[in-house]
């Protein structure tokens, strides 16, 4: 057996020496790991993000109680576990996004939240569509392709700006009826002015004690099977808390008929009926009296009003209408406002 040289064994006791120093680095990368994962706190995302299923709304409304609980109150890291959604509505998802802008807005950087994408690929697909997963910085390498993911529109800004029509609307202008046309624009600018003059007067009653100044709103647009759809949100203090502000009269004489304090969707059928410009002047806007009479021009047309726990719906069917109001068990704390019309009516 030959006799192994000084510099042979030097070369050998320097491949040892490596091999250990590769070995424990990787073991300090996994403690690092598993105690970072322990510092992140995981959230559940609800199967589905959907507000007119009263199960499925409490569920988002609890979803979205944890993320402003751990994220801002406790500035702990999450991670949203979206593995098990299955399915995105316009008016759960347009919420999801609205209360993550605003928690974002909120902690800054004394906190982080990241995401687990979903299983379910039509799913990932709508978060990579309406800009969720931009806002939570995950690198997706989906491409939308479904044909009711790819025609979702997604805005949101501060203030009344007609700019934000065409850009959210301007695609589909030579598919909507002059008809609609003025009705549909001065609905949705109103309803930027509603959120800009009224919603954010008062502290949310979410328990972080924060004063949005910056009065955001978020909207989603789409037109699928020749039909107009639009949903509008913002994050202010709701119809029902605004009204005895604005409207005291209406308010008391509500109180009176009732002899109770009126429940929100009463209040929110209240406010559509005798709405009017804050200023009194004839010829501003009627608020969301005005939203009714737009979509009251098209026949098989529906709107509804979600605002804190209650609901106003109006729909037109065979060319009658139907109006009614109900509550629900908890508060999204703001307004959303969702419409759908046809585009092909003729005057």
């Amino acid at each position: 057996m030959k006799r192994e040289t000084t510099s042979t064994k030097l070369r050998r006791w320097r491949i040892m020496r490596r091999r250990e120093c590769r070995r424990l680095k990787k073991q300090r990368r996994r403690r690092l790991k598993v105690s970072r994962r322990a510092s992140w706190f995981n959230v559940e995302a609800p199967p589905m993000f959907c507000l007119h299923n009263k199960h499925h709304r409490e569920q988002v409304i609890a979803f979205a109680a944890k993320l402003r609980n751990f994220a801002v109150r406790k500035s702990r890291d999450v991670i949203i576990d979206f593995t098990r959604t299955e399915r995105m509505f316009a008016d759960g998802t347009l919420l999801l996004k609205a209360e993550l802008s605003r928690i974002l807005r909120i902690i800054g950087n004394a906190a982080k939240i990241k995401c687990r994408p979903p299983e379910n690929e039509k799913v990932s697909q709508v978060l990579q569509q309406v800009g969720i997963y931009e806002l939570l910085r995950y690198r997706s390498h989906v491409e939308p392709s479904y044909n009711d993911v790819v025609s979702w529109r997604h805005a949101s800004g501060t203030g009344a700006r007609g700019e934000e029509y065409e850009r959210i609307l301007g695609d589909f202008e030579d598919k909507i009826s002059s008809r609609f046309q003025r009705g549909l624009y001065e609905g949705i600018v109103e309803a930027m002015t509603n959120a800009n003059h009224h919603a954010y007067e008062n502290l949310r009653f979410d328990g972080l004690n924060y004063v949005d100044s910056r009065k955001e709103w978020w909207m989603f647009s789409q037109v699928k099977d020749n039909r107009l759809s639009v949903t509008f949100c913002d994050l202010g203090i709701g119809i029902p808390r605004s009204l005895p502000l604005k409207k005291k009269q209406l308010w008391d004489s509500l109180i009176e008929i009732l002899r109770r304090t009126p429940p929100d969707g009463k209040a929110i059928e209240a406010a559509v009926k005798q709405s009017r410009s804050r200023t009194g002047l004839g010829h501003r806007g009627k608020g969301l009296k005005q939203l009714v009479a737009a979509i009251s021009k098209a026949n098989e047309s529906h709107l509804l009003i979600y605002s804190n726990a209650g609901c106003y719906s109006y729909q037109k069917h065979n060319g009658k209408e139907e109006e009614t109001h109900f509550n629900y068990k908890g508060s999204i704390l703001g307004t959303l406002i969702c419409w759908a019309l046809p585009l092909d009516q003729e005057e």
